[in-house]
């Protein structure tokens, strides 16, 4: 009974605590509004802010808030490149 328990509790602490933990100490130490975008400058191999930085990407972070609504994000992309967008939830 105690293993199904310590189970329960571990399932619950890395699915649903722990990234709204993080994502919320994210959130007051950057101090950055929502639904705008924070960039960084362009990295080097000294910065450790990404883990493994590359020098040719263009590191943007930003707290979106769907509450009231979708937001819409647009922009131009030249052509022949490469780009990838990742969007990830509290949970």
């Amino acid at each position: 009974m105690i293993v199904v328990l310590a189970a329960v509790a571990g399932y619950f602490l890395t699915i649903f605590i722990t990234p709204r933990y993080i994502l919320l100490k994210i959130k007051f130490n950057s101090g950055s509004k929502m639904n705008v975008p924070v960039y960084s400058d362009v990295m080097t191999e000294k910065d450790r802010h990404v883990v493994m930085p590359n020098p040719d990407f263009l590191y943007v972070a930003c707290g979106y808030n769907l509450w009231n609504g979708p937001i819409r994000i647009s922009g131009e992309m030249p052509d022949s490149t490469y780009s990838s967008v990742a969007f990830y939830s509290e949970n």
